[in-house]
């Protein structure tokens, strides 16, 4: 006995207390459900695994999958940066790969800063120093 024919003994056993309309729409709709046949050459199987593929979770999953690995990327110790072609930059002993990006930035007008600080007082001890020229100079950008 099928699962269809499971369902129309119980619709019959409680048919009188059914009206009449509803049996009859009962009946109609389980004659279209035991009457399904996919269309020719698609599988039942075949749909579900199209409607599982179009899922947002799945589609998500699998373009997580085909994206790229990254390769990570070795640490190196400065002296193979140097043989490498890396460079230091003469303005705040910076090793760095790319020269002329590096000393239009701020880290290496900080760094050639410290530097000359260091050169001027003979200590390290200049973050007072530091931080009265930082102050300095955001007063003269307020007067410009």
């Amino acid at each position: 006995m099928t699962a269809i024919e499971a369902i129309l003994y119980v619709v019959e056993d409680i048919a009188d207390k059914i009206p009449e309309g509803d049996y009859l729409k009962l009946m109609d709709n389980l004659k279209k459900v035991y009457g399904f046949k996919p269309a020719e050459g698609v599988s039942v199987m075949s749909m579900v695994v199209e409607r599982v593929r179009q899922n947002p979770i799945v589609l998500q999953h699998d373009r997580q999958t085909r994206m790229k690995i990254k390769v990570k990327q070795e640490i190196k110790d400065d002296a193979t940066k140097l043989k490498k072609g890396w460079n230091i930059c003469e303005n705040c002993d910076t090793i760095v790969l790319d020269l002329k990006e590096h000393q239009a930035s701020k880290k290496c007008r900080d760094g050639a800063c410290a530097k000359r600080l260091v050169k001027t007082t003979g200590t390290t001890e200049n973050a007072k120093l530091k931080k009265g020229i930082t102050l300095l100079k955001a007063i003269r950008v307020r007067e410009d």
